[in-house]
This record gives C-alpha cells, structure tokens and sequence, in this order.
C-alpha cells in the first residue's frame, strides 16, 4: 500500500493536471465532506487517461510502432509498453502510487498454501495459461523493448517476466471498456468517442474499490463543443454521503467470484456467483486416451509385443493392434476437428461454464418449475407429428442455450452422423464461369442433414429433429455427472491450506480462496442435483429405452464374446448410449 506522502503527492499531482478530486485516496477513496446524490465527486481530464491515443503522444513509445508489428498491437498492448516505460524512466506520482506488488494467482508461489487452494477451482490452470502467455509474449517482445534496457546492463533482460507480470496486473485490475461497459444508465456501449480507443485506465477513479452495493459510478463527459469527443470522466454519487464514508464503484456485478479473485484478488462472501468452468468433455479425449501414443519410430512390432503384450502377426512382423490404435487416433483427431471447427464458426463457448441453479423463491415456483421442466423432456410423439420440434434447455439456468448445443457437439459420434462434407458451390445455372472458378465448399451434416444455413439456430433445430434426440440428451446429462463428479472432488478440504485461511494465514488471498471454493463447491453440488434427476427422467423415455434395447440387441454377438459388462455400459446411461 501506498504511503501517506505518496498519495499526498498523486492527489497534487492529479489536482495541477486538471482533474478536481476533492477525495482522500489510500486503500480505496474517501469522502472529505458530506454531499448528496448525484454530486459529481471527482472530475478526471481525459488528458489522464491510459489508452492508446495518449500514449503515443509520449515520442519514447511512438518510436516503438513499427517495431511492435509482430505482436499485433493492441490498446492492451500500448498501455502495457507505457507502464513498463513510465515505471523505468519517468515514474509520476501516479504510478509511485500503484501496488509494487498483487495478490492474485499468478503472483503465488508453487507449493505455498494459498496455490494449493487454487487446486479444482479452475484459477490453477487459468494462471498456468497466463503465465505461457506472457513468456511467449515476452519472447516476441523482446526485440522491440530493448529501448527499455537500463544502461550499462547489458546483461539484464530489457523487460523481465516479472516486470511484464507486474505490468499486466495494473492494466486487467484497473482497466475500463468504454465500448463494452458504461456504469451510467444513459451511457451505452454506442456512446460516441473522438478515438477508436476502447481500454482505458482512469487514474484516480482505478483506486476505487468495488462494492455489490457502490454509491457511485463512473459516467463520461464529452465535449460541449463536440459531443464525439470524451472530455473526460466523472465519478458521480448514487446515494448521499458523509465525511469520511469510502467511495466505492461495482466491478461488475455479473463477474464470477474466480474471476474477481483472478483480477483483482479479492472473492466476498455476499458475492453469490459462483460459475465454474470446465473443459468441453469430447468423447473423442476418451478415444485418443484409449488409443495411447503411436510407439517409438522405428520400433518393430515384436519390439511393441515384448513391451506392452501387442498382438503381432509373426509371418509379417505387423503389430495388429499399434495400427489399431493408430487408426484410432486419427478417426478421433479427425472428428475432433470437426468438431472444433463446428464451434468456431458458430462462436460457440470453448469452455463449459456451469452457472448456479435458479432455486425457485417458493413452493409454488417450485411446482411451476418442475412442471416446466417435465413439459421440457417431452419427445416429439407425444404430441403432433407435423408439430415441429422445439430446441429446450431444462437446466434450471445451469447451463447458457449457447453452452447446452457446446455439450451437444461434444458428445456426437459417426453414428449420429456427425462430419463434414464437400459440396458444390450454389450459383445461378448461367454463371458458368463462377462454377469453375469456385472451389466445393465444406459444409457440416448431422443425421443426413446438411447444416446450411450454418447458424445456431440452425443446429439446435436439426438436434431437436432427430428420432434419438432425447439420447443426445442423456448422453450430455450422464457425462455432465462424470465431469462435475471429479472436479468437485478436486475441491475436497485440505485441511492444513483451510486451517491456514481460518486463522488469516500467511497470505491475504487465502480467506477469498476459501470464498471461492466453498461457492464452487456449493454450485456443482446443485448441479449434479439437477443432471441426476435429468438422467433419471430421460433414461425412462420411451424413445431412450428402445434405443438402448435396440442397441443390445445389435450388440448381442459382442456381448457375447466379450461378456456382459458392455452391455451393462449402454444400460446405465453412459456415452456409449
């Protein structure tokens, strides 16, 4: 935390730069005289802000343009550069007032007690990722940011992975879209702006600290000569306020606690979102991790026999089941990026967000909810067969429509008909020439069905459609269960990390981590409440039950051969279904 004479020093230094701050900062802003409702707080010039266009006013940075081209630059970018330069050679009391240091996940040392906590939240991998990130950042960085080199130190790094770390912290905790986000109920994300600009870091107000409850918010000022142009930002009261009462703004009432505690390092136990994010579960991962790796190259196949007991065939030395194997990996690639195309191009989520069930209020909605949700689970024959089927999402808000047709496409196999195909482009029968210039587009089919228009909405009515809808489902609900399952144990107590965090522990992070992992724990425990009851319903669908008997039947000489725990395997429900 800043000291009294450096914040004494931001606030002259914000004051003699225009902006009009009757407030004391220190850990959060604080109101030096009582004022009502909708008094402007503060006024922040926008000749303050952090965004692109400023920076490169700064000659030292605008040198730099042409050097950054290989990093794609962006407003994240330039603000990034600003802050490394500035911190190095021309530190303002501004930046003498940031934290030295964060106490977020990627600043945790491996082993500590705070980082075990981060096991089966999701916040370990999230920070692993960031941490790459960053390296490989840094890499492609390097050149450029040699102008930042200390002299004489010629064996120093330009910019460290720590001074990058550091860097990237003050931008995500302080940053502000002004394209996505406005806290002002007359602002929009159109709100018109003298540059393209969209990230910006508003000195002053980024020292406020959030609130589920603020009693202000932040609103932009444009100029009254040009109302394209942002004049700067004011930091507006929602609620009358005393001397001394602290200023507090939200940073977003719609973020996930991790990701608040990934950001900014803090999790509230009032803040009851708790999502929890997990990979998409292809069934293709179950396949690739069946078929194991490809073997040594150049090894024979009695080599592969003596090792791991392959089948060979001793007269041409070929090892049967390495090719099976590798078979199955490709089959299994393929499919996989198929599939992984097929979300892609319709701006699918990549990961699966599981969100906490909507409890009803009351009985009453309780009854309502379940009655909904029975009308939900209610195939096509049930009603008339010209009706056309309705895509439903009988997840009681666990689940977005957009995460449901992820969990859809994850768990398709060949036999629902599910890939890609080459067709001929469409042009009018004159435009012979269009024909033989163009090339066959590929196009996705399911069941038969190509899937063009290519559209979310498209996709979830073809789902519908299908005679073995129902099974789709219970394929997703039965692996839903396995998945969440293992990620709630993964949040089981450990007992000498919560001992820790119940005493204050060694690190502050460690009592938001407990927030964290309790909430977590709490949503996939409802959640399996609800997927459970979903597979018991679904399982004794007409249309699930003769699909199942009719896949043992189909399966009967196998089962045979092999015994009865494959047919076991469609009978409760699993993928295989």
């Amino acid at each position: 935390m800043a000291t009294g004479d450096v914040l004494a020093a931001f606030n002259a230094w914000a004051a003699d730069n225009g902006a009009r701050t009757p407030l004391a900062t220190g850990c959060g802003v604080y109101a030096t005289a009582a004022a009502p409702a909708d008094a402007v707080a503060a006024h922040i010039p926008s000749s303050l802000f952090l965004c692109r266009s400023n920076v490169l006013r700064e000659s030292a940075i605008a040198v730099l343009e042409a050097s950054l081209a290989p990093a794609l630059p962006s407003d994240r970018l330039y603000i990034l550069i600003y802050l490394l330069w500035a911190r190095r050679f021309m530190p303002s009391p501004y930046l003498h007032a940031l934290p030295a240091s964060f106490d977020t996940p990627v600043f945790l040392t491996p082993g500590s007690a705070a980082h075990r906590l981060l096991s089966g939240t999701g916040l370990d991998d999230a920070a692993d990722a960031k941490l790459a990130a960053l390296a490989r950042e840094l890499k492609v960085l390097d050149p450029a940011l040699q102008c930042l080199a200390v002299p004489g130190s010629n064996n120093q790094p330009a910019v460290s992975l720590d001074d990058l770390k550091w860097a990237d912290a003050c931008l995500w905790s302080r940053v502000m879209s002004f394209a996505s986000a406005s806290e002002s109920a007359s602002e929009s994300a159109s709100t018109p702006s003298a540059t393209e600009d969209d990230l910006h870091v508003v000195p002053f107000i980024d020292f406020c600290n959030h609130d589920l409850a603020p009693n202000a918010r932040w609103r932009l000022v444009h100029d009254a000569n040009d109302s394209m142009r942002v004049a700067g930002m004011d930091l507006v009261l929602t609620r009358p306020v005393s001397a001394g009462d602290e200023i507090c703004i939200t940073y977003g009432t719609d973020k996930p606690s991790a990701e608040l505690l990934f950001l900014h390092g803090f999790a509230i136990p009032e803040h009851t979102l708790h999502t929890v994010t997990v990979p998409p579960p292809f069934v293709e991962m179950g396949m690739l991790a069946a078929a194991g790796d490809d073997g040594d190259e150049g090894e024979t196949g009695e080599e592969r026999h003596e090792e791991d007991g392959a089948e060979t065939d001793d007269d041409n030395d070929v090892d049967v089941m390495g090719l099976y194997r590798k078979q199955m990996r490709q089959l299994a690639e393929s499919a996989l990026a198929d599939k992984q195309a097929l979300m892609r191009e319709l701006g699918l989520p990549t990961m699966i967000s599981i969100a906490p069930a909507q409890v009803p209020d009351t009985t009453a909605d309780a009854d309502a909810a379940a009655a909904a949700a029975a009308d939900a689970v209610k195939t096509k024959t049930d009603g008339d067969d010209e009706d056309e089927p309705v895509f439903t999402n009988p997840t009681q808000g666990i689940l977005s429509n957009d995460t449901l047709l992820t969990l859809y496409i994850c768990v398709l196999t060949a036999e629902d008909g599910f890939g890609r195909v080459e067709v001929p482009t469409d042009h009018d029968a004159a435009d012979t020439a269009a024909k033989q210039e163009d090339e066959p587009q590929t196009v996705f089919h399911l069941y038969g069905q190509l899937l063009m228009p290519l559209t979310k909405e498209k996709l979830a009515q073809t789902i519908a459609a299908l005679p073995h809808a129902d099974v789709l489902a219970l394929r997703v609900w039965t692996v839903l269960i396995d998945v969440l399952g293992y990620h709630l144990a993964m949040l089981a107590p450990d007992e000498d990390a919560e001992q820790q965090a119940s005493g204050g522990g060694d690190h502050p992070i460690l009592a938001s981590l407990m927030v964290v992992r309790e909430g977590q724990a709490g949503t996939l425990a409802k959640a399996l409440d609800v997927f459970a009851s979903l597979q018991d319903t679904y399982a004794q669908l007409p249309v699930v039950t003769a699909y199942l008997e009719q896949m043992q039947m189909d399966d009967q000489p196998k089962d045979e051969e092999d015994g009865d725990d494959h047919a076991d395997s469609h009978a409760d429900g699993h993928t295989s279904a």
